[in-house]
């Protein structure tokens, strides 16, 4: 048994059945749990994964997580919520478990994934890949405060000591590390996991085990790779991982690269996949902080208010105010039933009309889901 998990919301459900879909087949004698952190899926979304899925080999179980800690933590249309579940896996997961193979969705793998599960930790609390040249790598240690060498990974696929993060990891350490650099989280999931734990993570080959066309590009442009570039054959043979990190998507016209086919054939191979459709129903629009910051920003104004002014009535800072409306952060539960009062509303119409704001900029054209690149 391999212990898998994934955090996303429903707009990433198509390329997650492709990815578990890729480890099934490369992974014939194996059989998983996977663990789907999310906060928004319904029964039916997973039903729909059941549908493409064998579930004699592949056991989905749903974890719904509701984070109010994090709720004002840094996220955009490209890096929602759910990103940060990976950060406190160790928290939510079972008890029972003391490690597992954390997987994005917009990935495949294509060689059997045991020799990286079992690997031996050591004392480190991660098993991940790093992908940034030096220049780079010290950037990221200034900009994040990381200790000397201490690794960069990609968050995209780790595995996590989940034993020793529980013995170890400190929630507010977390939290505080979060608030504190916020306006420096670039891609802030790995930005925290490389901040915090880098320095405890065991390093192995992007080549082998996150593959990507833009590191695929940058090793055989190398001076001493030149002659005999690696091409797609040797992609099959060796390596285990392919990842559409960034926004290079196979699923988007302007791919560019040769590992896309790895992907689409995927998706061929997975009987009836041309059917798959969400379930109709309910569904919250992306928070995004922009358009929660305008929506607070036309009641305060409606109201003939100052920042300054309804941030008092709020028993709030002004700072703290005003990064809500300038859509730096959101404001947490207890924040909203603060301002609803200082506006004169029931919390329940502030939630409402900031849903009605959420849902117009949802659906303008032109405007993507949170999770479309």
């Amino acid at each position: 048994m391999i212990n898998v998990l994934a955090t996303l919301d429903q707009h990433y459900l198509r390329h997650l059945t492709v990815m578990l879909s890729s480890l099934l087949r490369s992974s014939p004698e194996e059989t998983f749990d996977v663990y789907v952190a999310h906060t928004q899926l319904r029964a039916e979304h997973f039903d729909l994964l059941r549908r493409f899925l064998d579930p004699g080999r592949l056991r989905l179980i749903p974890v719904r997580v509701l984070p109010e800690e994090i709720l004002s933590a840094p996220i955009s249309y490209r890096y929602p919520l759910e990103i940060y579940y990976r950060i406190f896996a160790a928290q939510f997961l079972p008890k029972e478990l003391d490690r597992i193979l954390y997987l994005d969705p917009d990935l495949v793998v294509i060689n059997p994934i045991r020799p990286l599960y079992e690997m031996d930790f050591g004392e480190n609390l991660l098993i991940a890949s790093s992908n940034v040249g030096w220049s780079l790598q010290k950037f990221n240690e200034l900009r994040l405060d990381m200790e000397e060498d201490a690794a960069y990974i990609n968050s995209g696929v780790m595995v996590m000591n989940l034993e020793r993060l529980r013995a170890e990891q400190s929630v507010p350490e977390v939290l505080d590390y979060i608030e504190k650099y916020r306006r420096r989280l670039m891609l802030p999931d790995q930005d925290v996991l490389s901040g915090l734990y880098g320095d405890r993570a065991l390093t192995v080959p992007s080549l082998i085990y996150n593959l990507s066309d833009r590191y695929l590009t940058l090793y055989n442009l190398r001076p001493k790779n030149l002659a005999n570039p690696l091409g797609l054959d040797w992609v099959r043979q060796n390596v285990v991982v392919v990842h559409y990190y960034g926004k290079n998507k196979p699923w988007k016209e302007n791919y560019h690269g040769i590992l896309d086919v790895l992907y689409h054939e995927e998706a061929a191979r997975i009987p009836g996949f041309a059917s798959f459709a969400l379930p109709p129903g309910p569904s919250v629009p992306f928070a995004d902080p922009a358009v929660v910051g305008r929506a607070l920003r036309s009641l305060r104004e409606e109201r003939g208010l100052t920042q300054t002014a309804l941030a008092k009535l709020a028993g709030l800072g002004k700072t703290q105010y005003g990064a809500f409306e300038r859509g730096v952060r959101n404001p947490s539960l207890a924040s909203l039933f603060q301002i609803a009062s200082a506006l004169g509303l029931h919390p329940s119409g502030l939630v409402k009309r900031i849903e009605g704001a959420l849902i117009e900029a949802h659906e303008k054209p032109g405007v993507e889901s949170n999770k479309a690149e």
